[in-house]
């Protein structure tokens, strides 16, 4: 037999460690089923208020193809609606499984294939009970007859690392990491575009407050 040569050697060890690697590399990556526990904690924490303050909620339904698009381990859609102020708003958490089937569902997308025009765009921060949300705000103007008034979308993501973002570049960068199947959640309170900021700004730190136990599950799905 041919005696290999000192290259041939070298090379073929080199060859098995980056294979080894590798395998390795795969072995530890994370599988839909590790993060199983941390989405029933989830869905078990979901316990959507049917009052906050003066609003009185009501659920949703979402459309079929909607909730086929997302996957979602997680669908909170409700309308609160308040008497004294004659005003409803709508509050949506979707929290999905893999981080890769919210990105594509966020208000610049989804909103303008409902009729509406994307006019205004800005960030917001709030602290709520010890919550730093860094969140964007959305103005919306209807392009056809369907809607007949302009509308505002507080609208802020959830990662269950513990962060807050305020749209979808962070969850983006989580696509590639070892936690992907901990998903990631969108948060929107959707509003008439008449209300005041400083109406808004009580109202989102109302339902954050109400919706916190399960808030604060959401964000405590990895170390």
């Amino acid at each position: 037999m041919k005696k290999r040569s000192t290259i041939e050697v070298i090379a073929l060890i080199g060859a098995l460690l980056v294979l080894g690697g590798a395998a390795a590399e795969r072995w530890s990556l994370p599988r839909p089923q590790d993060a199983t526990a941390y989405h029933d904690r989830v869905r078990e924490a979901s316990h959507p208020p049917d009052r906050v303050g003066d609003w009185t909620g009501k659920d949703i339904p979402v459309p079929v193809e909607a909730a086929a698009a997302l996957r979602a381990n997680l669908i909170v859609s409700r309308q609160y609606t308040n008497p004294v102020e004659q005003r409803s708003i709508q509050f949506i958490l979707v929290q999905c499984r893999d981080v890769r089937d919210l990105v594509p569902h966020f208000p610049p997308v989804c909103y303008p294939g409902r009729g509406l025009t994307l006019s205004r765009h800005e960030p917001r921060d709030w602290n709520i009970d010890g919550i730093a949300i860094r969140a964007t705000e959305y103005e919306f103007d209807s392009n056809d007859f369907q809607h007949d008034r302009p509308v505002i979308v507080e609208n802020f993501m959830l990662l269950p690392n513990g962060e807050i973002c305020p749209d979808m570049n962070e969850v983006r960068r989580e696509i590639p990491l070892r936690n992907r199947y901990f998903g990631a959640a969108q948060v929107q309170i959707v509003t008439d575009a008449d209300m005041s900021a400083e109406d808004r700004d009580a109202l989102v730190k109302e339902f954050v407050a109400a919706y916190k136990p399960l808030i604060s599950v959401i964000l405590s799905g990895v170390g």
